[in-house]
């Protein structure tokens, strides 16, 4: 008797202790498995917005190599006239001269701006928490962080320039002009139709200072739109990576 007594005792201590344990693990268990469905999903929604990323970079990068090559253009027309001019008399035609410098006056303000609204989502939604790879979250602070900066400040100086260099230029290059868009590209080809140089302006320091000035800033830009260009590949080798 004393012996049933001692073992149902213990037994009443057993259940009363394991009956609170299993609750406990039973809510802990519960806890655990809701928080890898809410990973999971967390992973799932990151993963689809990187593949919408993947297909953004390949817009962006075809719209960095139209800018690429219509900033090249500008570049070589600022040589033009500025090889033209640079020795005191003028070798080129009034159209010529009226090409060239409507290039200029006209693109080569052109700026590129990255599509940011799939980066603000994965940091919005919390997603880019959880992305493993290091690369890739440094690739995506570098493009849309540092050298969106840089771009912005860029871009700032160059409106800022060409605002006033056109408007020096405007008395002295009376230019009329239309468009020529060639099929597939973002930009109008100007085409000047009238003009009238001032070739007293044309030859001054003024405009040469200008020129010159409007060459090393186009360089400028050409140089931060091939670190884009880098940035961006890496980032569609990157976003490869953390969804494999």
């Amino acid at each position: 008797m004393k012996k049933f007594i001692k073992d149902y005792s213990i037994s009443q201590i057993l259940n009363k202790i394991a009956n609170p344990l299993i609750i406990v693990l039973g809510i802990l268990l519960s806890f655990y498995l809701d928080n890898m469905v809410e990973r999971n999903n967390k992973i799932e929604y990151k993963n689809f917005v990187i593949k919408n990323l993947k297909m953004i970079l390949i817009e962006d990068l075809s719209n960095i190599e139209k800018i690429k090559s219509l900033q090249n253009d500008c570049y070589i027309a600022c040589e033009t006239l500025i090889n033209d001019i640079k020795d005191g008399k003028i070798d080129l035609s009034e159209k010529e001269i009226a090409t060239n410098y409507l290039l200029i006056s006209q693109n080569g303000w052109t700026s590129f701006f990255p599509q940011n609204s799939t980066y603000d989502e994965l940091i919005s939604t919390g997603s880019m928490e959880i992305i493993s790879s290091v690369n890739f979250r440094k690739s995506l602070t570098n493009t849309y962080t540092h050298l969106y900066e840089r771009n912005l400040q860029i871009s700032r100086t160059i409106d800022d320039f060409f605002l006033m260099s056109n408007s020096k230029f405007g008395p002295h290059f009376v230019i009329e002009y239309g468009t020529k868009q060639d099929e597939g590209y973002i930009y109008d080809d100007l085409v000047p139709i009238s003009y009238k140089i001032n070739k007293d302006f044309y030859l001054s320091n003024t405009a040469i200072s200008d020129l010159l000035q409007a060459k090393k800033l186009i360089g400028n830009y050409l140089n931060l739109l091939e670190e884009y260009e880098n940035s961006y590949l890496k980032l569609q080798l990157h976003a490869e990576e953390e969804i494999n």
